[in-house]
């Protein structure tokens, strides 16, 4: 006769014995917060509203950008309430959130454009990064996209016809 707990058929084989459930419940996962979406009007830029109390900066907007904190301060109405709109900002309902940008594009087309040169044995141009180049050079890029090469060019054009039902173009 055994003494003790008998051995799970389940033994060896790398699987959890569903007899032996201990009673650990899970917290549930938290969902993540709601977030008031707005579309600045001048350059198609996303933000969020951010109204934390326990925030420093106070009630604010976040720019929706990767590794950058920027943060435009706002005014709450005298009640404490959201404004129904800010000047210069449109609401974006939650189902336009994936549109991209025409800078977003821009960047994507730069960085096709950067492993195209590597290809191509072009070592100054694949050198370049989006984030050195200056305001002015970003809007010529965005206008002009590459010049002196047709297959950078065609590159170019490929990525801004990919999304220009995005773009509204």
């Amino acid at each position: 006769m055994m003494k003790g707990k008998p051995i799970s058929s389940y033994a060896g084989i790398g699987i959890a014995d569903p007899e032996d459930k201990k009673s650990k419940e899970e917290p549930e996962p938290e969902e993540p917060p709601h977030r008031t979406w707005f579309k600045r009007n001048s350059d198609g830029q996303l933000a969020y509203l951010v109204t934390d109390p326990d925030d420093e900066d106070g009630p604010h907007m976040r720019l929706d950008r990767a590794m950058q904190d920027i943060r435009i301060p706002i005014r709450l109405n005298r009640d404490g309430s959201i404004p129904a709109d800010f000047p210069g900002w449109t609401a974006v309902p939650d189902r336009e959130l994936r549109q991209l940008t025409v800078g977003q594009v821009a960047q994507i087309a730069f960085a096709a454009d950067k492993a195209l040169c590597f290809l191509l044995g072009m070592p100054d141009a694949m050198r370049r990064d989006w984030m050195s180049l200056s305001d002015e050079q970003k809007r010529d890029w965005v206008r002009r996209g590459p010049v002196n090469d047709s297959r950078r060019r065609r590159l170019y054009a490929a990525v801004f016809h990919t999304f220009k039902q995005e773009l509204d173009l």
